[in-house]
This record gives structure tokens, sequence and C-alpha cells, in this order.
């Protein structure tokens, strides 16, 4: 069956595909602005760019699908992915449950890490659309390391699509060796970090937006620092309240 997230990843051999993650109706709204936005990822990435916490693992599903609803009620004609948090689909039943309540909720489709073949298999059984992230895996890899095993990753990205994957995402892995297992497959390859030789990249909006001021990694480019722009009109809107200056007579009922 020909879905919205499969029609939409096809265009990926076209040219890139373009997917932002976001988890508030901000970054929704912004996103869905944009024609050439080809989806939308409600990542786990969440737990550090609104929870403030130091990695992905502190996110549940519960969170998860909070924040699939607020995005899904702006997101009408865009694919909505959810990525599924640490714990909740390493093994094939809870994995069923918890896709179960995604797709109820909006998702098209869902986002695993790692290689967990009884739950891939059941994800295919069930025609559920599904994306794996490999290379770097946050969920399990204590430290972000540049990931070069070729033959390694190879295996695990054809393990994948003949699984009934979707598409791959790669994540920091080495652009050429990146490219390479591109070259060897026949669904999407997405990028994180993996240089520029992919089908299109998967990206956290806040992150090239300037808005957590945290993060520090050599492929973002920020393209406006919100953070700052904001600290300085709150301080100004600080100043105002304590000179009396605001509100002004035409600033009130």
């Amino acid at each position: 069956m020909m879905t919205r997230l499969k029609e939409v990843l096809k265009r990926g051999f076209e040219k890139p595909l373009i997917g932002f993650s976001v988890y508030d109706y901000f970054g929704a709204k912004l996103v869905d602005k944009f024609e050439e936005v080809d989806f939308v990822l409600v990542g786990d990435s969440l737990s550090m760019v609104f929870k403030g916490r130091p990695d992905v693992r502190h996110v549940d599903m519960d969170d998860m699908l909070y924040h699939l609803e607020i995005v899904r009620h702006v997101i009408k004609d865009k694919p909505v992915i959810l990525d599924m948090p640490l714990g909740s689909y390493e093994d094939p039943m809870k994995a069923y449950e918890n896709v179960s309540k995604a797709i109820s909720r909006g998702a098209d489709g869902v986002m695993i890490e790692g290689i967990y073949r009884s739950t891939m298999e059941m994800l295919s059984d069930e025609d559920i659309d599904f994306i794996v992230h490999l290379g770097y895996k946050p969920k399990y890899d204590e430290k972000p390391r540049i990931y070069r095993d070729y033959n390694s990753l190879l295996r695990e990205a054809i393990l994948c699509q003949e699984l009934g994957a979707e598409a791959i995402k790669l994540e920091l892995v080495e652009s050429n060796v990146a490219k390479m297992v591109k070259e060897k497959l026949d669904i999407p390859v997405l990028g994180v970090g993996s240089g520029p030789y992919l089908d299109g990249h998967i990206l956290v909006l806040y992150d090239f937006l300037g808005m957590y001021p945290d993060l520090k990694a050599r492929f973002v480019r920020r393209y406006i620092d919100l953070f700052s722009l904001a600290e300085e009109a709150l301080s100004k809107l600080i100043k105002d309240i304590i000179s009396g200056s605001y509100p002004s007579t035409n600033e009130f009922y």
C-alpha cells in the first residue's frame, strides 16, 4: 500500500529530502509554512532541548505521545514520524502496544534505533512504516563518536532493507562510508552529520535556530541565535518594568 510516508520518501531519489525534528506548536507552525519540508520527526532529542537533560534517555512513551499530539494538531499535510524512546520497542510485543498508540495519535510511521529483528518483522507484518537509525546511536552509546566501520554498517543497513524499512537514518557516519552504504541500498538514506552524499537530512530545528545554547556540534550551522536575541529582549523588558516605562498608556485597559 502506498502510504503518505512512502510517497514522500520516494522523492529522495529526485531531490534532497528535508525533515526536521520538532516537538511544540512553535516548531510545527514554522516548518509547516514551507512546502519544501517533506516530513516531520517528533524526536527523542526533546529530552535535551525541552527537558534540559544531558542525553536522549530521559523521555518515555508518555512524553513522546504528548509531543506527537501537539505536532500532529498543527501538521496536517506532511507525514509525522514518531521516534520511539528507549525501552519502548526492543521487545516486539511491547513495541506493538506502543506503536499502536503512536499510530492512533496520528503518527504516519515510527523510527527505531539499532537492529531489533523481531520488532522490524512485526512492523513489516503489520504494514507499519518504519525508519531505522544506524551509526552513532545516542540511546545506547555513551559518547558521540564518528562511525567508520563500512562492512558492519552495510550489513545492518541491508538487513533493515530486507526486513521492510522504508529508509535508513545515519548519524555521525564518516561521509565516504555513508556514501558507499547509500550506493548499495534501494531505499533512501537520510543523514545527520554524515555528509552531503545522502538522499536527505533529518535535522533538529531548534539547533539551527540557536535555541539550544548547550549544543556544540560540527554539523550544526546556526542561521540565527534566537537564545541570545530572546535574552536581549527580556533584559529590555525587565529594565522597562523596573523604570516604570512599561506599561505605557496604550498598553493597558
